[in-house]
């Protein structure tokens, strides 16, 4: 079988120093979630889902899969993230969704359940943060999404849509 490691909050998957035109910039991908000890419970499968944070340069970016509430409370309980892009968790779910958790990031990317109970309530969500000057993206309307950065600049860009990339 394939070898498994479990892994739990504050290890550092990947840490090195990257050259961009003569500058260092560091990479750093640490796990946010789960919590050690993991939670435990008839509902903790969401609770224990992995989160990662990608660190590079000044940028800084939160994927989330499927984090529940209480996930996302024990994260900001435990000095939070403040993320230049934040995927929100559970698919974007409404059950799911802590403003708090998500903030005041630059854009937020959401992978939707195809349903239309659940782009109801995601519409919603996705309409008060692009109220508060959020970029949002979102699978189901532009395809798979591309972020890059040089540690600086990031590029956003949906592959099923013609617009340009989106530079943040």
């Amino acid at each position: 079988g394939i070898p498994t490691v479990p892994v739990e909050y504050g290890n550092i998957l990947l840490q090195e120093t990257i050259k961009v035109d003569g500058e260092a910039r560091k990479l750093e991908i640490k796990v946010m979630s789960p919590p050690e000890p993991p939670f435990t419970g008839k509902y903790s499968t969401g609770s224990n889902s992995i989160a990662l944070q990608v660190d590079y340069g000044e940028r800084r970016i939160l994927l989330t899969s499927d984090m529940d509430r209480t996930a996302q409370t024990a994260l900001l309980e435990a000095g939070g993230h403040l993320a230049d892009v934040v995927q929100l968790p559970a698919n974007g779910a409404t059950y799911d969704y802590e403003p708090e958790f998500i903030g005041k990031p630059k854009a937020v990317i959401v992978a939707p359940k195809p349903s239309r109970y659940a782009r109801k309530g995601l519409t919603g969500i996705l309409a008060s943060l692009e109220n508060d000057g959020v970029k949002t993206f979102s699978t189901d309307e532009g395809g798979a999404i591309t972020i890059s950065t040089d540690g600086q600049d990031l590029v956003i860009r949906q592959h099923n849509r013609k617009e340009p990339e989106v530079i943040l």
